[in-house]
């Protein structure tokens, strides 16, 4: 508990250190120079972690527990926490988007930024709690993979295929639709695991991804927006 709320306090932290340095004066730039800023940022914190903790791979020490059996599959006690962490950080992240004050300045600002500073609402007080938010969702979700996964300053490099095919299936700017679009995405990879191995499952992603791009650019919750 300690450390899944360090690591959401921490890496909340780091992208509102992001945000303030980099993204906040590129707000007016196109999304292209968004992407290259990320991407850059990312290569920092890489070397960062490398050059603080080494370039060695780390593991969670997670003690042995048995299995349980649901007739038969087989589940495991930390498959299960897990689960309940993730369901509870859903349960609060949705809670504090369309339940509160701040939630509902997020979604319009997220809508549409000047008509949201002509209706009173504070853009830059807003990003700075909208980053903190998605830095303590990242910080939380990074330690949920690292405890079943090797961690080295490389993790994560692997998730952002999905992570991004997920936005895109189920629409952009759809915090439901990117919550389907997950877990379609993860049972349909794990399903496929048999079929075309660990190494090459990512690959269901980017062909999903180019499917949605085809067929239905705007996603599965996405709406089709006008321009005159």
């Amino acid at each position: 508990m300690v450390a899944g709320l360090g690591a959401a306090g921490a890496t909340g932290l780091v992208l509102l250190l992001a945000y303030w340095s980099v993204f906040r004066k590129l707000a007016n730039r196109s999304v292209v120079a968004l992407l290259v800023a990320s991407i850059g940022i990312a290569f920092v914190l890489r070397a960062a972690l490398g050059v603080a903790f080494g370039h060695g791979q780390q593991v969670f020490q997670v003690p042995l527990a048995r299995p349980y059996l649901f007739g038969g599959l087989r589940i495991l006690p930390l498959d299960l926490q897990m689960a309940l962490v993730a369901l509870v950080t859903l349960i609060a992240v949705f809670g504090l988007l369309y339940l509160t004050a701040i939630g509902r300045q997020m979604r319009a600002v997220a809508d549409n930024r000047d008509l949201a500073r002509v209706s009173g609402i504070r853009p830059g007080r807003v990003m700075i709690a909208l980053w903190l938010l998605a830095g303590a969702v990242a910080g939380i979700a990074g330690m949920m993979l690292g405890m079943k996964t090797i961690v080295t300053p490389e993790f994560g490099w692997e998730m952002l295929l999905p992570a991004f095919t997920a936005a895109i299936l189920g629409g952009i700017g759809s915090p439901v639709g990117a919550v389907v679009a997950g877990l379609i995405l993860g049972a349909m990879q794990e399903v496929s695991t048999p079929f075309v191995g660990f190494t090459y499952k990512i690959a269901i992603a980017f062909v999903i991804m180019l499917a949605v791009l085809l067929v239905r650019p705007r996603g599965l919750f996405g709406r089709v927006e006008g321009v005159r």
